[in-house]
């Protein structure tokens, strides 16, 4: 079997997808955090206003930005307390 239009097909999508940024320098906008936590964003909105959810960022766009590993870490510490309750 001739693998060369496996190959090319390979390639063609390859060339569609975006690569997957590390959460340990990834940057968060509100519909990720949504979509990663399978929350709505009106619901991470009103979680980024407490006082101990992390402090968004700035990385050079004008938008607020959280960083992935500070919203993962809240995550679970957020869990660890509703446990206890």
């Amino acid at each position: 079997m001739d693998n060369t239009i496996i190959r090319q097909l390979a390639a063609e999508i390859s060339a569609h997808i975006a690569p997957e940024i590390p959460v340990s320098v990834a940057y968060w906008d509100v519909d990720k955090i949504a979509a990663c936590l399978s929350y709505e964003p009106r619901t991470v909105r009103k979680l980024t206003a407490r006082a101990d959810f992390p402090l968004p960022r700035n990385p050079g766009n004008g938008q607020k930005r959280w960083r992935a590993k500070d919203v993962l870490a809240w995550v679970e510490t957020f869990k660890a307390k509703e446990a206890k309750l």
